[in-house]
């Protein structure tokens, strides 16, 4: 008698996104890393995943971290990332995204895409595991490289269902600013060992799992008007591989009916791409976005852990996306869960900006969600802002002096260690908070 079994999916962690430098100097660093409210919402999922593993509602027998495991493919991110990641209870399946390709800081970019050479060196020790695990039969790793660098192409096998997962990072910077282009690539490599192992596979079921979304031929949402949603999609579209490689891709596709699904990430919300402009509702929420299927293959997006459930109303949007596998292989992916299921779920994404002039310093609080909340700074010298404040500001408006604080330091130290805490009442008399703590010095 077939027993159902599950797989869970996350995406784009982006361990130490909203730090200029994350840990120490450099994106060589190798210290203890900051903990902050990333850190900590990553580690609640770690905890829930491992809570579900035994559960017989779930019986989860692997996960899938699918992407932009780090913000800039720092030493210190990966490290912190596998740190936390190694306290799960079943294999975990790291995938490359593209801000884990090419290392940079605010001051610095590397001159080469090297960063899939350091995820090879950090998480070699979960690739072993997965290549000896008896969860995870039939192990390979793609030997094949693109632009100097290792594809991260990987098959596996669970209960007799084929994963396939696919490297279509891009390696060239952008045009303008650090890092690599984000935009999905096709590797010839890539096209060779997808097809490869369809060839070898025949008719049993596939599914495919790539950090991009491996077409662009996206649904508009029930409600949204043609004009809105060309202005986002066309935002969106920049994000996917083009409609050549998309083309090429359901070519490779077509006829197999075998191929269940594809799951990806990559495309969130995100401030820098929809921020600071008028914000569709629907845009908060990537685990509803819809997409043509290719060929037969379902495909689906889960919501980013580094946005959270950061809507206007708490809802628990989830970006723990559970596929249950049933008898004859069929998938149900419509389970999307938070690392606090069922309870409310809240994320705020807070993160301040620093001005210094003539000993005095400006400290701008920001936050990344559409729910109401307050903040308050502890200047790291024994003093704070205060009580709790409202914002005035909308959460798009970045440079504004309505919420910002000034503090004089007397204490003639050179640095001080600033935390922004940003709560949010979810009970008479209980606070849900999530801060962040910057190093600030005189310099600032």
């Amino acid at each position: 008698m077939h027993e159902d079994w599950c797989f869970a999916l996350i995406n784009d962690p982006h361990i130490g996104c909203f730090y200029a430098d994350y840990a120490g100097s450099g994106f060589d660093d190798r210290p203890t890393a900051q903990e902050y409210f990333l850190t900590q919402r990553m580690r609640r999922t770690v905890d829930w995943l491992n809570s579900a593993k035994d559960d017989p509602a779930f019986n989860i027998k692997f996960v899938v971290v699918n992407g932009d495991i780090t913000q800039s493919a720092e030493e210190s991110e990966f490290l912190k990332a596998r740190e936390i990641l190694d306290g799960l209870r079943v294999p975990y399946v790291p995938l490359l995204g593209n801000h884990d390709v090419w290392p940079y800081t605010e001051s610095e970019n590397a001159s080469e895409p090297s960063g899939s050479y350091r995820f090879d060196a950090v998480f070699g020790g979960a690739f072993e595991a997965l290549a000896v695990s008896s969860v995870t039969t039939g192990w390979s790793k793609d030997a094949g490289t693109v632009l100097d660098t290792p594809l991260e192409n990987y098959s596996f096998d669970v209960e007799g269902l084929h994963f396939l997962a696919l490297d279509c990072c891009c390696r060239k910077p952008p045009i303008f600013g650090p890092g690599v282009d984000g935009k999905g690539v096709f590797h010839p490599g890539t096209k060779e060992w997808l097809l490869s192992h369809l060839e070898k596979w025949g008719d049993e079921p596939v599914v495919l799992l790539c950090h991009h979304p491996l077409t662009n031929k996206m649904i508009r949402p029930a409600g949204v008007g043609k004009i809105e949603w060309e202005l986002v999609k066309s935002l969106l579209v920049n994000a996917m591989p083009s409609d050549g490689d998309c083309g090429e891709i359901e070519k490779c596709l077509v006829g197999r009916s075998n191929v269940r699904a594809l799951f990806a990430g990559h495309v969130h919300s995100c401030e820098l791409l929809v921020g600071h402009m008028p914000t569709p509702p629907f845009i908060w929420d990537f685990n509803a976005l819809g997409f043509e299927k290719i060929a037969a293959a379902d495909v689906r997006l889960t919501e980013a852990l580094v946005a959270g459930s950061n809507g206007p109303d708490c809802e628990d949007k989830g970006t723990i996306r559970i596929v249950r596998v049933g008898a004859g292989n069929v998938l149900d992916c419509t389970t999307v869960l938070g690392d606090r299921s069922p309870a409310e779920t809240c994320a705020f994404n807070p993160s301040f900006d620093v001005d210094c002039v003539d000993g005095m310093y400006l400290f701008t609080p920001h936050r990344f969600t559409k729910q109401t909340v307050e903040f308050r700074f502890d200047f790291g010298d024994g003093t704070t802002s205060g009580d709790f404040e409202a914002f005035e500001e909308g959460w798009e408006d970045r440079v504004n002096l309505a919420d910002a604080v000034s503090c004089q330091y007397a204490d003639g130290l050179e640095s001080h260690d600033v935390t922004l805490t940003v709560r949010r009442e979810t009970a008479p008399g209980r606070y849900f908070d999530e801060s962040i703590t910057r190093t600030v010095r005189g310099d600032e």
